[in-house]
């Protein structure tokens, strides 16, 4: 949180990772309510968990947004917005590289369309990786989607600027500036230049 009060007029929200995931990022569902009760921004809850179950006892804490990654399907979203009113994010992958980017991007464009969510988050496959994945289908994702696009994935102030050509609603970023899987503020403010010339 110290970082994030360094920062906290160049960033919109904080993520947590909470739930029953292996992410060595992952906070305990109580940790992260206190952290929802003292953040000056906005906090989205990140989890893999697939369960209806557990996912009630997420939106419990009251993030101001909630993020699915994992396999969870539309009509399970669906059931635990009907318990929320924050905003709601899922996520989908994609390869580092694809043989075929037009036929990977329609098939998440199709998806897509099957998830009443607010925005949505490409990401590397894995996830926390550091990895790149293939921009060529971010680009065309974010020129059909309906909804905004917010991209993840290694991203770091040595590639940023080709992230934000592409357009873009928002970047997400996590491993891309951290040493030794803590976030670091010098990686921070250098991705922070980039992106604002702060």
């Amino acid at each position: 949180m110290n970082i994030v009060s360094k920062f906290r007029d160049n960033i919109d929200a904080i993520g947590m990772i909470v739930g029953n995931t292996r992410s060595k990022r992952r906070i305990p569902l109580e940790t992260a309510r206190e952290i929802v009760k003292r953040s000056e921004l906005p906090v989205i809850a990140v989890s893999t968990d697939l369960s209806y179950e557990k996912w009630i006892e997420i939106i419990g804490i009251a993030p101001d947004g909630i993020q699915f990654h994992g396999d969870i399907g539309p009509r399970d979203v669906e059931k635990i917005r009907e318990k929320y009113s924050g905003s709601v994010l899922k996520v989908f992958e994609v390869e580092r590289s694809v043989e075929d980017p037009f036929d990977e991007s329609d098939r998440i464009l199709n998806s897509m369309e099957e998830y009443d969510a607010d925005a949505f988050l490409l990401d590397t496959k894995g996830g926390g990786t550091g990895m790149k994945h293939d921009q060529r289908v971010s680009e065309r994702v974010i020129h059909e989607a309906k909804r905004p696009i917010i991209l993840a994935g290694g991203i770091n102030a040595e590639n940023v600027s080709g992230f934000l050509k592409l357009s873009t609603y928002g970047i997400d970023i996590s491993s891309g500036v951290e040493t030794n899987g803590i976030k670091d503020e010098k990686k921070i403010r250098s991705l922070l230049e980039h992106v604002y010339g702060i």
